[in-house]
Parts: structure tokens; C-alpha cells; sequence
């Protein structure tokens, strides 16, 4: 629950706080997301300020499918590390139960 909490918090609580810059974002992606306009960075994808950082590799970006602009979606590692958790402490408890039963 605190870790439900805790990634809330500092995806959508901290924009809030901190000038429209999200903590979470900022340090997965090593500086944000590029600061050009996306229609500049369409023509000239090259230029300095249509690069964005690195993303540290406990990040999966996952492309869009049906975005037009090529854009992705953050996929970082306790969204994967945390409910697989959950599911095999669950299968955990569930055998257990069975061989007590």
C-alpha cells in the first residue's frame, strides 16, 4: 500500500510542487523529456534540444501503438517488480494452505 502510495505521489503530486517537473520522470529519463516543441523535433530530430536523456535501464519504454507522433509510455521496473511479488507470495500461501488442508 505505501509503495502505491509513494509512486502516486511522486508521479502526479510533485508536477504540483515543483514547477510542472516530475520527480519520477526527471531522474528515469536523465533530465526529462526533450524541451523542444514536438513539431520542431518531427522535422529536425537531430537537434540538441529535441534529444531527450538516456533512460537508466530499470525503464522499459513501451511505443504507442496508435500515437501519430511516435510517442511512448514508462514502464519502470516496480511497475513488473511489485506485482510479481504480489502473485508469487500469493501462489505461496495458496500451497501452502493446500498442503495444510
Amino acid at each position: 500500500v505505501v509503495a502505491f502510495f509513494y509512486d502516486i505521489f511522486f508521479v502526479f503530486v510533485t508536477p504540483l510542487l515543483f514547477k510542472g517537473q516530475s520527480v519520477m520522470i526527471t531522474v528515469a529519463t536523465s533530465g526529462g523529456p526533450p524541451k523542444a516543441d514536438p513539431l520542431w523535433c518531427e522535422k529536425y530530430p537531430d537537434d540538441a534540444n529535441c534529444q531527450g536523456g538516456d533512460p537508466l535501464p530499470m525503464l522499459f519504454t513501451v511505443p504507442r501503438i496508435d500515437d501519430y507522433q511516435g510517442g511512448s509510455s514508462l514502464l519502470g521496473l516496480g511497475d513488473i517488480v511489485l506485482p510479481g511479488l504480489l502473485l508469487s507470495f500469493a501462489a505461496r500461501l495458496d500451497a501452502a494452505k493446500q498442503l495444510l488442508a
